[in-house]
């Protein structure tokens, strides 16, 4: 058996890569507001923990790959938060996509500590992460990048440095801007091609050709073919509310650095008006023009 890792965040992504070190022969401890997904967890081999009390003791590697700012500080922040009971020496890596001001506190924290983090925020979707194939942006001092080999090396084939710390949230928030732009670019694509009678295959194989149609637009035009009944189906559209509410929170990201830096984008602002067509949560717009 390996060394033993911590992780806090068992959803879309922390699922599949605690999976991913389980596969990998490591001892993994996680926890999970959710009790379902520890008990899933645990189903494979990891080892359940009632506490971030807990869980600081038990690994020096702790993996975090909670929703939003907020709860990467409620994990960490506090006399029962992950900071007061990890030994210094330890090493946190953050997998949420949060903003850089949240990645500089965390820093500060730890190291008052004498705990190292690293900003790893982890692209490619769950897909990528359910076969082991997440691509890392990384920031952070080497030795401490160096202590986080063991999650890098189960569950990633790339790593990108980023910069400086913070840089690889900015870094992150750029990637999944282009991807939200291109969903609402499918969307109005299929759309203008269904509205003047084209096929969705034609429209398919041409983008193919092209190659506009990677892996990520592949799954949205299944999202695409799908009809409205299959759509609106109780599971399906827990799965959309669930995306939409991720890519909502990532395009509020963006805003607030854009408004931060005084940057305009106005294809970042009509992505962000546009999610519930994007994912097809407005019934009567269903497969129409935004």
């Amino acid at each position: 058996m390996g060394e033993s890792i911590g992780f806090v965040g068992l959803g879309t992504i922390g699922a599949p890569l605690v999976e991913n070190l389980l596969r990998a022969g490591l001892d993994v401890f996680v926890h999970d507001l959710d009790a379902d997904a520890v008990r899933a967890a645990a189903d494979r081999g990891a080892h359940p923990v009632d506490s971030l009390a807990e869980l600081g003791a038990s690994a020096r590697i702790v993996g975090v790959c909670v929703p939003a700012d907020a709860h990467v500080r409620a994990v960490l922040d506090g006399p029962d938060g992950l900071l007061a009971h990890l030994p210094a020496g330890a090493v946190v890596s953050i997998h949420s996509t949060v903003l850089p001001e949240t990645i500089r506190w965390a820093a500060g924290e730890a190291a008052a500590r004498g705990v190292g983090v690293v900003e790893a925020p982890v692209t490619g979707g769950a897909a990528a992460a359910a076969v082991g194939r997440s691509t890392f942006l990384l920031a952070g001092a080497p030795e401490h990048v160096e202590a986080i080999e063991p999650i890098l090396a189960a569950c990633g084939e790339v790593r990108v440095p980023a910069g400086a710390l913070g840089d690889a949230s900015l870094l992150k928030l750029c990637v999944n801007l282009q991807t939200c732009v291109t969903f609402l670019g499918v969307l109005e694509a299929a759309s203008l091609a269904r509205q003047l009678g084209l096929p969705i295959e034609g429209l398919k194989a041409a983008m193919e050709a092209n190659g506009q149609l990677g892996g990520m637009v592949g799954s949205y035009f299944l999202l695409q073919e799908m009809s409205p009944e299959v759509r609106s189906s109780p599971g399906v559209r827990e799965t959309l509310e669930r995306n939409a509410a991720i890519v909502d929170k990532d395009l509020r990201l963006i805003a607030q650095v854009c408004d931060s830096h005084g940057i305009s984008l106005p294809a970042a602002r009509l992505a962000g008006a546009s999610v519930a067509d994007i994912f097809f949560l407005d019934p009567d717009k269903d497969g129409a023009t935004p």
